[in-house]
């Protein structure tokens, strides 16, 4: 049976529940301190990018490029049709009505913050642009969007200060559209030799794939 600290003992109890709750304060702390170290140390080690998905400049003439042009170029976007949201047009990602894009892909937007694509489209705005919102809002996809627009409107300057900006040392390569190509531009690539072609080739053509195979 329960039963109230004693009058004699309560200074005792007192005593011991203030040390308790210094001790926790103090583990509370130091995970806390331990995590921004941590968090701090990997912020200063250069990325070598072994994946990544580069558009060329001349896909963006012709328009302003703003929220939506990067979102239809995402990995997020298939996770907005998954929540039922209609195919992202490229007209009217063109056309650039942003109140309409917001009012038809908001929603989807919304139900899709819990996926990892969200988190790292969210994680990417927050690094580059400073973005400080928990997630996307109406109010702040249009403040992004007129960054995103004056900074393509410098493309060159912007590439660069975006690839320091998330710590890259170099992206790999693996041109295997043209592998007998090297026009990459050295202060962001590394070329990557290709050998699928020379292993894939003859192989899928043992396998009975001559089409694949050929030249």
């Amino acid at each position: 049976m329960l039963t109230r600290p004693s009058a004699n003992s309560r200074p005792k109890f007192q005593v011991f529940l203030a040390a308790a709750l210094v001790l926790t304060a103090g583990c509370a702390r130091v995970k806390t301190s331990a995590a921004d170290r941590l968090r701090k140390f990997i912020d200063t080690i250069p990325v070598v990018d072994t994946h990544e998905h580069q558009r060329s400049y001349p896909e963006y003439d012709g328009h302003d490029v703003h929220f939506y042009t990067l979102l239809n170029h995402s990995y997020l976007r298939f996770d907005l049709y998954s929540a039922g949201a209609p195919v992202i047009e490229q007209e009217r990602v063109i056309g650039g009505d942003l109140d309409s894009l917001w009012k038809t892909y908001g929603p989807y937007l919304d139900f899709t913050r819990n996926t990892s694509y969200y988190g790292h489209f969210l994680e990417g705005f927050r690094v580059l642009y400073g973005y400080g919102e928990k997630e996307f809002t109406d109010e702040g996809v249009k403040s992004l969007s007129a960054e995103i627009a004056e900074n393509y409107a410098e493309r060159e300057s912007w590439y660069a200060k975006a690839f320091a900006k998330a710590g890259f040392e170099t992206m790999l390569v693996d041109a295997y559209w043209a592998p007998f190509g090297a026009d990459l531009d050295p202060r962001y690539f590394t070329l990557v030799f290709n050998v699928n072609r020379l292993v894939s080739g003859p192989t899928r053509r043992s396998l009975g794939y001559p089409r694949d195979a050929s030249p």
